[in-house]
């Protein structure tokens, strides 16, 4: 009966530990995804800047308005080619948005968390 108590309390507590690391994990991610203080912001797109990382896509396309509203309010600093007014330069983009990284075309939103490890910002 000892024997059976002692393994229970072990799983209770290996499903206990396994709680608190996936709440610690999500709660990084989330902490991580609503946005970068100001200054960091604004350093961000800086950094993007400087390194010609373009957004491709139409102004007028849900996905890439809200994939500028990550930015907040430095979503107008973003440099993005508008496809609806510059067809030559969008061939090859696929879908709205596609990103140009360090030279490697991402079709679709990115998190600003993936755009700063493709980035380096």
């Amino acid at each position: 009966m000892r024997n059976i108590n002692f393994k229970l309390f072990l799983w209770a507590l290996i499903a206990a530990l396994v709680i608190v690391g996936i709440f610690l994990i999500s709660r990084n991610i989330l902490v991580s995804e609503e946005g970068k203080g100001t200054s960091d912001m604004n350093s961000f797109v800086e950094c993007l800047n400087k390194k010609n990382i373009l957004l491709y896509g139409s102004p007028q396309d849900n996905n890439v308005q809200a994939q500028l509203s990550l930015f907040g309010n430095y979503s107008h600093q973003v440099r993005v080619v508008d496809c609806t007014a510059n067809v030559s330069a969008c061939e090859g983009v696929i879908i709205f948005p596609t990103w140009k990284v360090n030279g490697v075309i991402i079709h679709g939103s990115l998190s600003l968390n993936v755009l700063s490890k493709f980035s380096g910002c």
